[in-house]
């Protein structure tokens, strides 16, 4: 098939228009599946403070009292909220609070996973928003 020079254009714009999802999504590809840094093994505080903030976001949604200094702060309420989903994922199969929390701390690597994979949706979404309003359709 021998594509005209119409055809030609509309491809290579697509490509330049998707392009930046494809990078993200390959980026994110190696460094959360092919070569990631363990859960237990993170030198920065990003994947303990996510599943704090979870842990505290699951004590809140059950009507216990926790208190969690960081949880209303930066990085706050949103933070919590995808920590807490990713929480929930990644111990559906377990039974109350306690045993998702004995099980996420027993299992981490599922959490950061289902964690590292809602951080990647999200900033395709807000790469997306951003392409339709930047196009204006």
């Amino acid at each position: 098939m021998v594509l005209d020079s119409a055809h030609k254009e509309r491809c290579a714009s697509l490509l330049l228009e998707w392009l930046p999802f494809i990078v993200v999504a390959m980026i994110w590809l190696y460094f959360a599946v092919l070569d990631p840094v363990p859960f237990w093994q993170q030198t920065g505080d990003y994947s303990w403070y996510a599943l704090s903030h979870a842990f505290t976001f699951e004590a809140k949604v059950e009507g216990y009292r926790a208190a969690n200094f960081g949880y209303n702060i930066h990085p706050g309420v949103p933070f919590g909220i995808v920590s807490w989903i990713a929480f929930r994922i990644a111990t559906y199969a377990a039974g109350d609070s306690g045993e998702r929390v004995v099980f996420a701390i027993n299992h981490g690597e599922a959490f950061w996973a289902w964690a590292k994979f809602i951080a990647l949706v999200l900033n395709l979404s807000g790469m997306y928003v951003l392409k339709r309003m930047f196009k204006g359709d």
